[in-house]
C-alpha cells in the first residue's frame, strides 16, 4: 500500500471572512504496506540483484533498508 491520503473540504462560508475561495485539510500516509514473497521481507523496490560476470546474476546486495512508513497533514487554500 504505497499512497493514502484523507481530505476534508472546508466549508466555503467558513473561508470567505478571510478572502479565501477554497479550503482543504488532508492527512497522508506512505509505505503502509508491503507485499513480499513468503518467508522473505525483502521490499522489491529497494532490493538489488547484482550482476557476478558473464549472465550470471546473484542475489546479494540486499542490505537497503526498507521505505519506512511516511505520515504528512497539510492545508492546501486558494484565494
Amino acid at each position: 500500500l504505497r499512497d493514502v491520503t484523507l481530505s476534508y473540504t472546508l466549508p466555503t462560508r467558513w473561508m470567505s471572512p478571510f478572502g479565501l475561495t477554497n479550503a482543504r485539510v488532508y492527512f497522508q500516509a506512505r509505505n503502509l504496506l508491503t507485499v513480499t514473497a513468503k518467508g522473505v521481507d525483502i521490499d522489491p523496490e529497494v532490493s538489488e540483484v547484482h550482476s557476478g560476470g558473464y549472465n550470471e546474476f546473484t542475489e546479494q546486495g540486499f542490505t537497503s533498508l526498507p521505505l519506512r512508513p511516511e505520515f504528512y497533514v497539510g492545508l492546501s487554500f486558494s484565494f
